[in-house]
C-alpha cells in the first residue's frame, strides 16, 4: 500500500510539472484589451468590391475583425456591424468609411477608396442619384434658359421661382420671380448662387449652399424616387436636412417634377394643398 501512494505522488508530481512547462512554453500572442483604444492605423479591415464577369460593381463589402464598433458608410448609407454590404450609388472612384468606437470611448476612423465600373441590375440604383451628383460632386444653379414670359407685368429675364397650381402646373404658372428679381425676395441666393449636392462629404450626401455674397452652408439631402405625389406630374422627392434648396422657403421636402443631367425643376406647398391649390416651383440647370 505504501508503493503505491508513493507512486501516485510520483505520477502527480510529474504532471503538475507537465502543466507547468507546456503553459510556459505556450506561444503568446499580441492581441489587444477589449477596454483598450487601438490607432486608425491599428485597424484591421478588408473592403472588397463585387466582380461580376470580371467588372467593378455597385456593391461592396466589408469585414472588421478589430475589438471596436464599426459603423460603415459610403458618403449616403449606414451600416453599424463587424460586417456590412453598400451599394454605391454612382460609378468611378468612391470611398468607404470605418467609423470606429474603442472600448474606452476613443472613436477612429479609416478610409478606403474602391474604383466602381457599373451599376449591376442585381444591386439597382436611381439614376436620379447620378444625374444630380454626376461623378460624386455637381453644382446646380438657376435655369437662365427658362422663358421671359409670365403673369407678372414687367417680367425682365428668365421665369425661374414662383407659384403655380399644385398638380397641375410644372413651372411658376402664376406669380412669377426672374432671376435678377430673386436677390429681391431671397437676398444673396439670387443669380450668382448655386448649390453643390455631393455623395463624398464627411456626413453622408450634403448639400451646399453657396451664396452670392460668398457665404454657404452645408446640410444633408436624400432622393427618394419611389416617393411621388402623382404619377404623371412628379417622378420623386427631394428631401433636405438643416438646409433648404435656394430660395426654398420652409420647406425640407420637394417634389421633383423633372430631373436629366442638364436640368431640375421642383415643387412644393403646405401640407394638405389640394389640387389646383398653391405651390411652389423652382427651375434649376447643371452648371457648367
Amino acid at each position: 500500500m505504501v508503493k503505491i501512494n508513493t507512486m501516485k505522488k510520483i505520477f502527480l508530481g510529474l504532471t503538475i510539472i507537465a502543466i507547468i512547462f507546456f503553459t510556459a512554453c505556450s506561444p503568446i500572442e499580441d492581441r489587444h484589451d477589449i477596454g483598450s483604444a487601438i490607432t486608425a492605423d491599428e485597424i484591421e479591415a478588408t473592403v472588397t468590391v463585387v466582380q461580376e464577369d470580371g467588372v467593378n460593381v455597385n456593391c461592396v463589402k466589408c469585414e472588421c475583425s478589430s475589438p471596436i464598433t464599426c459603423k460603415w458608410t459610403n458618403g449616403t448609407t449606414s451600416q453599424v456591424s463587424t460586417s456590412a454590404e453598400l451599394t454605391m450609388f454612382i460609378t468611378g472612384e468612391q470611398t468607404i468609411t470605418l467609423k470606429g468606437l474603442c472600448a474606452d470611448g476613443t472613436q477612429i476612423s479609416k478610409e478606403f477608396t474602391v474604383q466602381i465600373d457599373s451599376i449591376s441590375k442585381n444591386y439597382p440604383v436611381a439614376p436620379e442619384w447620378g444625374y444630380l451628383c454626376g461623378s460624386g460632386k455637381k453644382t446646380w444653379v438657376w435655369d437662365d434658359t427658362q422663358p421671359s414670359e409670365g403673369q407678372n407685368s414687367g417680367t425682365d429675364g428668365p421665369v425661374v421661382y414662383g407659384t403655380g397650381g399644385y398638380l397641375g402646373c410644372s413651372a411658376p404658372c402664376w406669380w412669377n420671380v426672374s432671376l435678377p428679381d430673386v436677390d429681391g425676395v431671397f437676398a444673396g441666393e439670387g443669380d450668382g448662387a448655386s448649390m453643390l449636392f455631393s455623395l463624398t462629404g464627411d456626413n453622408g450626401a450634403e448639400l451646399t449652399k453657396n451664396y452670392s455674397t460668398g457665404s454657404s452652408e452645408t446640410g444633408n439631402f436624400t432622393i427618394d424616387m419611389d416617393d411621388m405625389v402623382s404619377e404623371g406630374w412628379d417622378i420623386g422627392t427631394l428631401s433636405t436636412n438643416g438646409i433648404t434648396i435656394l430660395a426654398g422657403s420652409e420647406y425640407s421636402d420637394y417634389s421633383i417634377l423633372s430631373l436629366n443631367e442638364d436640368y431640375m425643376s421642383l415643387s412644393a406647398a403646405p401640407s394638405g394643398t389640394g389640387s389646383w391649390g398653391q405651390a411652389n416651383f423652382w427651375m434649376f440647370k447643371a452648371s457648367e
